[in-house]
C-alpha cells in the first residue's frame, strides 16, 4: 500500500482531503486513545494470568490478584475491540462521504457518477486513488467548461 504525501497533492484534492480529515478527526482520536490504552492492558493482564501457570508461582498468587488481572485483560480487550470497531466506522464514514461527493457532482454525467459509485461500493476499504481519479476528472472538465 502506497502512502500519500499530502504536500504533493494538487490543491483541489488537498481541499477534499482536508474535509475528510475534519470529518473523521473525532473518530481518529478515539481510535488512537482506545488502542494505546487497550493493547497494553490486554498484554499485561493476559501475561500476568498465563505466566503463573508456567512457573511454580501458580499457588502463590491470591485469587484476588487473579481476578484483578482477569479484569485488566477484559478491559484491555474491550478497549482494543472498540478501537477496531471505530476504525471500521471511520472507513465507512469516509466511504459515505466519497459516495455523496460523487453523487453531488454537477460536472459529470449521471452514468459516469453511477460507475464511480459502483466502484467505490465494491471496495472493502477506502479507495483513495479512485476518489483522486474522480476529482481529477471533475477538475479537468470544470477547467474545460470554463475555458470554452
Amino acid at each position: 500500500m502506497q502512502t500519500i504525501n499530502p504536500k504533493t497533492l494538487p490543491p483541489f484534492i488537498q481541499q477534499e482531503m482536508d474535509k475528510i480529515a475534519t470529518l473523521i478527526r473525532p473518530l481518529m482520536k478515539k481510535v488512537s486513545l482506545f488502542y494505546m490504552i487497550g493493547l497494553p492492558l490486554l498484554i499485561v493482564g493476559s501475561l500476568n494470568m498465563v505466566l503463573p501457570f508456567l512457573s511454580s508461582e501458580f499457588n502463590a498468587l491470591s485469587s484476588t490478584s487473579k481476578i484483578i488481572y482477569a479484569l485488566v485483560a477484559a478491559v484491555g480487550l474491550s478497549l482494543f475491540r472498540e478501537s477496531q470497531f471505530l476504525r471500521k466506522q471511520m472507513h465507512q464514514t469516509v466511504k459515505r462521504y466519497i459516495e455523496e461527493r460523487i453523487k453531488n457532482s454537477i460536472v459529470l454525467k449521471e452514468h459516469e457518477k453511477t460507475r464511480y459509485v459502483t466502484r467505490v461500493n465494491k471496495q472493502k476499504q477506502m479507495d483513495l486513488p479512485l476518489f483522486f481519479h474522480f476529482l481529477t476528472e471533475e477538475h479537468k472538465r470544470k477547467e474545460h467548461d470554463w475555458s470554452s
